[in-house]
């Protein structure tokens, strides 16, 4: 299921393409809407500019992986973005019109084959310790609490996330760094694992400078999953 495949009826995976951008979005809208009410107001408006949900396209190129699941009629309604680079499961949404079909469900089965192939041992993600719903979800998958954090401010509201992290392999121990709260978007603590070569290096620099304006803003994509608990 790393390139394409059948999630639940009706509902196909694939990579993503620079004219699924939009759409990715509006899964991202909606379920902010509907599963964000931590976030207050700012939950009912759109968070994003669709030049931000064109980047993420651009910066999901391999080795990078960027997934949508597609119903007809309906288009895209879910996606997963990993780093296979840091073993990040870094993205997970699904329209809230589509819980319940294993949507969800599916989408995680192939982040975490795409992490397996890419040679991790470990993956994590960071969610907002109100998310209920995405907490039952990881939790049932297999995730726990590593004991660390990650506080933000978004707009005014303070944000307080817990690092989850997930054994792909049983009985193994993982190759990844240890990240720490003040960790930016892009970048783990430290140093990058060191089979990361040089261009790639580059690049998240390079991205990295282009997100600093908003870098605020971005934090809010990160560890939030929507979709109900057995129901995804």
């Amino acid at each position: 299921m790393n390139d394409a495949g059948t999630a639940a009826a009706g509902i196909t995976l694939r990579p993503a393409a620079p004219a699924d951008a939009m759409a990715i979005g509006a899964v991202f809208d909606a379920a902010v809407r509907a599963g964000w009410s931590y976030l207050g107001d700012l939950a009912a408006e759109p968070m994003f500019t669709p030049q931000d949900w064109d980047q993420l396209v651009a910066d999901h190129l391999p080795p990078r992986v960027l997934l949508v699941a597609v119903g007809e009629p309906d288009g895209i309604v879910g996606y997963t973005a990993v780093h296979p680079e840091d073993g990040e499961m870094f993205l997970l949404f699904v329209h809230p019109a589509h819980a319940g079909r294993g949507v969800g469900r599916a989408l995680l089965a192939a982040a975490h084959d795409t992490l397996r192939a890419a040679g991790c041992r470990e993956t994590f993600l960071f969610v907002h310790e109100h998310n209920e719903r995405a907490l039952a979800v990881y939790t049932a998958a297999g995730y726990r609490p590593d004991g660390s954090d990650r506080i933000s401010d978004f707009r005014g509201t303070r944000l307080r996330e817990l690092r989850l992290v997930k054994q792909l392999y049983a009985g193994t121990h993982s190759r990844l760094p240890t990240r720490d709260s003040t960790s930016s978007d892009h970048q783990p603590s430290g140093t990058r694992p060191m089979f990361m070569n040089r261009n790639r290096k580059q690049a998240d620099s390079a991205a990295t400078t282009r997100s600093q304006a908003r870098a605020s803003n971005s934090r809010t994509l990160r560890g939030g999953v929507h979709h109900g608990n057995d129901r995804a």
